[in-house]
């Protein structure tokens, strides 16, 4: 059965799923996530009205995103305009932070080739997950308590 990998796009960050959860297919992973999305409402409220859930299948690709708003029943008593305004700024939400995080791993991808153009070691940390799905912070090593993983280039 293929696997399917739900992403929670709240605040300005995207948590990412590292297990998967495995579905028959797009249609029950989609299933799914507007199940995730309504117990998580069913717990925070209206705060998360902006949250979303991006799902990909198990080669990375996109298969569907499903917007908080969509599945928040208390919406129901809105006005059309209102329900429809909610989830557009869901959408726009969610491409937002889309670029937030495409932004932070571009800026610390820059700092590691300025790293290794300098000549100097540099430390990686990364935040675990899935090999090129999730962010790598890079630091520039201060300090003895610190130690470098491997020199760039080494």
């Amino acid at each position: 059965m293929p696997r399917f990998y739900f992403h929670l796009r709240a605040q300005r960050s995207i948590n990412h799923d590292l297990e998967g959860t495995e579905c028959r297919n797009a249609i029950a992973a989609r299933a799914h996530a507007r199940r995730v999305a309504k117990e998580l409402m069913s717990h925070s409220g209206a705060e998360t009205r902006l949250w979303s859930i991006h799902v990909e299948d198990e080669s990375g690709e996109p298969s569907s995103d499903v917007l908080f708003a969509d599945v928040d029943a208390a919406l129901k008593d809105f006005p059309p305009r209102t329900r429809e305004l909610l989830r557009e700024m869901g959408r726009q939400h969610a491409a937002l932070i889309d670029v937030l995080c495409s932004m932070r791993s571009t800026l610390t991808n820059t700092r590691v080739v300025i790293a290794g153009a300098s000549g100097g070691p540099l430390l990686v940390h990364s935040a675990g997950g899935r090999a090129g799905r999730r962010p790598t912070k890079a630091r520039r090593f201060r300090g003895p308590r610190v130690r470098a993983i491997a020199p760039v280039g080494a």
